[in-house]
Order: structure tokens, then C-alpha cells, then sequence
């Protein structure tokens, strides 16, 4: 079966990884087969592709470059805190705003319900007087009919 190139990329990796050296003899040993020259070939297309995109580690870097580093980020961080917290206050002063419409609203609400509460108390008296009166106006009504009634019959 023959190797890929993700197979010798892969051990190539984790031999440098482990801090040991990815030769073709070392990539030959971990896969346990594949041929010199294949692995050479892939090897040197690992290399090139690591050299393209080779992490530094921190400790390679000259101190006075990470001092520069350090105080750009310093300098960043504080113009992004600033600006979150100008973003923050905005956020907040709408917000606050907002909750003041939605009381103010609410207490439009409340206010309506109370006066259509009030109008509602007013209109069950009325209905009262008039429910009142209904059944004095039915009670002389029986009391007429009867009268007609008896001068009908006296007649």
C-alpha cells in the first residue's frame, strides 16, 4: 500500500512535536513501510510548506520586539476598552430610555383602565335606576291592566 502525503505531513508534525527530527528515516519507522524517495519528496514539501507557515515561538523573539508588542497591545486594549465602554453608556442611555417610555406607557395604560373602570361604575348605576324604574313602570302597568280589567267588567 502506498503512503500519502498526509501520512508523512502528519508524523513529520508530530516528530517535530515531540522535539525529535522528522528525517525520512524517523517518518519511515513511525509509518512502518513507504519508499526513501517518496518520503524524501514529501518531506521536502513539508518543509517548504513549514518554512511558509512557521509559528515563532515566544521564546525567539528579541526582547526588544516583544517590549514594542507588549505596548502596542497595551495601546490597543485601551482604545478597545474605551470604546466599549463609550458603546456601554449609549447602550445603557437607550435603554434607559426606553424603560421610561414603557412606564410612561404603562402608566397611559393604567390611567385608561381606571377611568374606563370609573365609566363602567357609572353606567351599572345607571342601569340600576333604570332597572329600578323598569320594574316601577311594569308594577303601575299590572296595576293599570287590573284596573282596566275591573272597568271592563263593570262596564
Amino acid at each position: 500500500m502506498a503512503i500519502t502525503q498526509d501520512q508523512v505531513f502528519s508524523v513529520a508534525s508530530a516528530l517535530r512535536e515531540e522535539g525529535k527530527d522528522a528525517s525520512v528515516r524517523n517518518v519511515r519507522e513511525r509509518l512502518g513501510t513507504g519508499s526513501y524517495s517518496t518520503i524524501a519528496r514529501y518531506l521536502r514539501e513539508w518543509g517548504a510548506a513549514e518554512r511558509d507557515h512557521k509559528v515563532v515561538r515566544e521564546e525567539d523573539i528579541p526582547p526588544e520586539v516583544r517590549n514594542v508588542a507588549n505596548q502596542f497591545t497595551g495601546v490597543v486594549w485601551q482604545a478597545a476598552s474605551e470604546w466599549m465602554n463609550r458603546e456601554l453608556s449609549m447602550a445603557k442611555k437607550v435603554a434607559g430610555e426606553r424603560v421610561q417610555a414603557a412606564e410612561t406607557e404603562a402608566q397611559g395604560a393604567l390611567d385608561e383602565v381606571e377611568r374606563l373602570e370609573k365609566q363602567l361604575e357609572e353606567a351599572q348605576e345607571v342601569n340600576r335606576k333604570l332597572a329600578a324604574q323598569s320594574n316601577e313602570v311594569a308594577a303601575q302597568n299590572v296595576s293599570l291592566t287590573t284596573a282596566i280589567d275591573e272597568i271592563e267588567s263593570a262596564a
